[in-house]
């Protein structure tokens, strides 16, 4: 019975260690949180050239970084901003979003 239930308990707690997965990407609307910029491609299924904070009150912090986390791109959004350019994007880079506001990507 012992070894049963150290088996058990052993197996539980192996699997309860799983890795925390991405939420997917369905709209071109995103709050704060890391993305990377090839999933976006894929959804999107296009070019993404534009950034524009779409939130009436609060101001976003937009960072694109590449793969060794080097800041390509920095800015800071106010509430409804204009659109801004980004920098070409490449599949490995990420985007990283830091507020309360919403970004749209265009």
């Amino acid at each position: 019975m012992k070894k049963f239930f150290y088996t058990l308990l052993i197996f539980l707690c192996l699997s309860c260690n799983i890795a925390k997965a991405q939420p997917p990407i369905y709209t071109n609307i995103f709050n704060q949180g890391v993305y990377k910029v090839d999933s976006i491609v894929k959804v999107l299924g296009r070019d993404i050239s534009f950034i524009q904070n779409i939130s009436s009150e609060k101001s976003v912090y937009f960072l694109l970084v590449d793969e060794n986390q080097s800041v390509i791109q920095a800015l800071k959004m106010e509430p409804n901003s204009p659109k801004y350019d980004l920098h070409k994007l490449e599949p490995n880079f990420k985007i990283i979003l830091i507020g309360e506001g919403s970004a749209f990507l265009s």
